[in-house]
């Protein structure tokens, strides 16, 4: 059986009594591995920045732009206000451990209830939920 994924990026201002939460649903084993990889690009130093809708997968993911950017200091997820857009912006060092956090996801095996928080540096909290549950 192909897994099908409909990935998806939903803002929530009011997510949580805490902050707002961007959240990043529907990818299946197969995109997720596509954006651990690209992640692990960017904790390496092989890259600065990507856009989330330019992988491979990705093009036509509805919600907000998402920007994933190499930093000095860990900023976390910031509102660009621009065409609903949006940035995370982390150390090397963190975006390697987002990497590790993302490893279970690529496995067939992980459980269907599953999420992970990747970031709450900022106002805004980044949710990696594959199944759009938590």
């Amino acid at each position: 059986m192909v897994e099908k994924a409909e990935p998806r990026i939903d803002f929530f201002q009011d997510g949580a009594p805490e902050c707002p939460i961007l959240q990043l649903s529907g990818t299946g084993t197969e995109l997720t591995t596509a954006l651990a990889d690209k992640i692990r690009s960017l904790g390496e130093g092989d890259i600065h920045q990507f856009a989330l809708q330019q992988l491979i997968g990705f093009e036509n993911c509805p919600g907000p732009a998402f920007y994933c950017r190499a930093s000095n200091v860990d900023t976390g997820i910031t509102n660009l206000e621009i065409d609903d857009a949006f940035a995370c912006s982390l150390t090397r060092e963190r975006w390697s451990q987002i990497f590790e956090w993302l490893r279970p996801f690529c496995s067939r095996s992980y459980k269907a209830s599953a999420y992970q928080w990747l970031d709450e540096s900022s106002d805004i909290a980044w949710l990696f939920s594959p199944n759009g549950g938590w």
